[in-house]
């Protein structure tokens, strides 16, 4: 029996991203289908959006996230819940994670935030200490967590302090992400990630698993993540999305902390 139930994905991205490629609409008959009990349509922040190389790379504006998250609810009929979130960037400089612009405090269900490594946001260095001291200074801002979930937290162009940061996380109440995009596509990255999870399991921290969906085929695409999890017998009760019940539970206590 599969211990890994992964019943809610809590990282996709929908065409309000520009470089995804399926509508909210195309992303729940998938998620039907592949037998999710919910996702997380967790959009990039705003800030994302600049020009590099002559090349523009969108991101949606506030009005989106305020449409959404007011107005939006997933149809009843289709049997799968969708939970209200975003992907804010961690930024090299204060505030350390990039805000909105109007408060948006109490609309979304949880945020998740990850280092998106273009000049504007986060120019990483090959020192350690450096890029630790910053990822620290993002999980740790403000009197409760800028967000809930660190994603895509492995890098080879970021060296960190994997302890330090899980340590923190850990402290703060923040999950780690393994991706399952990653594990797909920089496959490198699988023996760094592995380490993690035996590190976070350690300390008794706790991992999200993500798909990283940019369309509608990826969504609820564990396969690559639960080969690495029953590699290392990480223990389903450290995973905050491994049921719909675990994750209400992960959600109830950000609101209590909040």
């Amino acid at each position: 029996m599969n211990r890994y139930k992964l019943e809610v994905d809590t990282h996709c991205h929908s065409l309000a991203s520009h470089h995804a490629l399926s509508s909210i609409g195309e992303m729940l008959i998938s998620a039907q289908k592949v037998g999710l009990s919910a996702f997380a349509l967790s959009d990039h922040h705003p800030s994302l959006h600049c020009e590099q190389d002559g090349m523009v790379i969108h991101a949606p504006d506030e009005a989106y996230f305020h449409v959404f998250c007011t107005r939006y609810s997933a149809p009843k009929d289709c049997g799968v819940g969708v939970f209200k979130s975003v992907e804010l960037n961690i930024l090299d400089h204060s505030p350390w994670v990039s805000p909105f612009y109007r408060d948006f405090n109490n609309l979304f269900d949880l945020t998740i935030a990850g280092v998106h490594q273009f000049p504007h946001l986060f120019s990483a260095i090959d020192n350690e200490e450096h890029n630790t001291e910053i990822l620290l200074n993002a999980i740790n801002e403000g009197d409760r967590p800028q967000f809930n979930i660190l994603t895509h937290p492995i890098s080879s162009d970021l060296p960190l302090n994997m302890d330090t940061v899980i340590r923190e996380c850990t402290n703060r109440g923040i999950a780690l992400e393994v991706n399952n995009s990653n594990l797909e596509h920089k496959k490198h990255l699988a023996p760094l990630i592995k380490l993690m999870l035996q590190k976070v399991h350690a300390c008794g921290g706790r991992i999200a698993v993500g798909s990283d969906a940019h369309m509608a085929s990826e969504v609820g695409n564990f396969s690559a993540a639960i080969d690495l999890l029953e590699e290392v017998n990480f223990p389903p009760e450290l995973i905050v999305n491994n049921t719909l019940d675990s994750f209400y539970l992960f959600l109830d206590e950000l609101k209590i902390n909040n």
